[in-house]
């Protein structure tokens, strides 16, 4: 009889030692889902920076996977259809660093959409003929400019507060500018 109670007294202590092992693990699995789940949001974050760090050295490709959330639902909210193509660091005349996203759509123009460094968005480039410049511009480059030869392509600029401005690449030699202008003629800015 003593043997028995010592033996129910072993199975209910060994059964007892085996459901807390068992819940113990479970919550240690548990914890360790939770972990990787964090560590995999904290990854993707972490990404989306590398991405734009990447950015911010000159003339390197950006991941597309790695642009920010903001980014891509502007396109695909504002451009339907179109498919990002590429994205490239390019600062603005302005000396801002920029995000340069190329978006194409079959049997459409293409686009370069620029964006801060943070996402938001700054302006749609359109390639352009020279011959398409306001006559403003035409007329400035002529005088303000006549030492340069323009590219045979300019840009118009859809900026994000609904204004228009148009992008010239100038060469003298060596020498080399790009030129924004507002419709009227006006030089916005001068990078070389």
């Amino acid at each position: 009889m003593k043997t028995k109670n010592l033996f129910t007294v072993f199975a209910a202590v060994g059964l007892l030692t085996f459901n807390a092992c068992k819940e113990s693990k479970e919550k240690e699995q548990h914890e360790m889902t939770e972990q990787s789940s964090d560590q995999q949001s904290s990854d993707d974050a972490l990404s989306v920076k590398q991405g734009v760090e990447a950015a911010k050295d000159a003339s390197e490709n950006i991941n597309l996977d790695t642009l920010p959330a903001s980014i891509q639902e502007f396109i695909s909210h504002n451009y339907y259809g179109y498919k990002m193509v590429s994205a490239v660091k390019d600062p603005l005349c302005s000396g801002m660093e920029a995000i340069d996203v190329t978006v194409e759509k079959s049997d459409s123009p293409s686009f370069s959409l620029i964006f801060k460094m943070d996402g938001q968005f700054v302006q749609q480039e359109t390639d352009i003929n020279l011959n398409e410049l306001p006559k403003a511009v035409l007329n400035q480059l002529n005088t303000g400019f006549k030492d340069y030869m323009p590219d045979q392509n300019a840009e118009k600029l859809n900026l994000a507060d609904q204004s228009i401005n148009y992008q010239v690449d100038l060469s003298k030699g060596q020498v080399k500018k790009e030129v924004v202008f507002k419709e009227d003629g006006t030089v916005v800015c001068t990078e070389e």
